[in-house]
């Protein structure tokens, strides 16, 4: 709670500080806004994928962020998302993220992953997503 109340001041006071644009960008998110999500994202935004094996996936540009973020919600008409931050420095933000949604059983699921997303000029312009685990 303590670290909302935070996140709340700081959107007020400072709508482009790291932390703000990613509470804004975890918002359109849970709005499944992906016109908004794409905003916040710096034209050429790379987004890295890790696997457990040491392997990556890199997709770059906001209007493939968009377009995913279209097919996931497509798919997960009920997801949301919550977010913790772990630390912030030099632009970068290191969260702890938990998605949750409906199965196909009816039965709410949920993973998490850790994230680091660079912050530029107010805009997203690269995020690092660790595996996901289930707890």
């Amino acid at each position: 709670m303590k670290t909302l109340f935070l996140i709340m001041a700081l959107i007020a006071a400072e709508p482009d500080a790291p932390e703000s644009v990613l509470s804004q960008f975890f918002t359109a998110f849970n709005n499944h806004d992906p016109a908004a999500m794409e905003a916040l994202a710096a034209p050429d935004i790379r987004t890295t994928y890790l696997d457990t094996d040491g392997g990556a996936e890199t997709v770059t540009g906001a209007a493939a962020l968009r377009e995913g973020m279209e097919d996931y919600f497509a798919g997960l008409p009920d997801v949301r998302s919550e977010f913790e931050i772990l630390g912030a420095a030099a632009g970068q933000v290191s969260i702890r993220e938990t998605v949750f949604w409906t199965g196909q059983d009816g039965a709410v699921r949920s993973q998490s992953a850790y994230s680091v997303y660079r912050i530029e000029d107010g805009q997203i312009a690269q995020v690092w997503y660790m595996p996901a685990f289930t707890e």
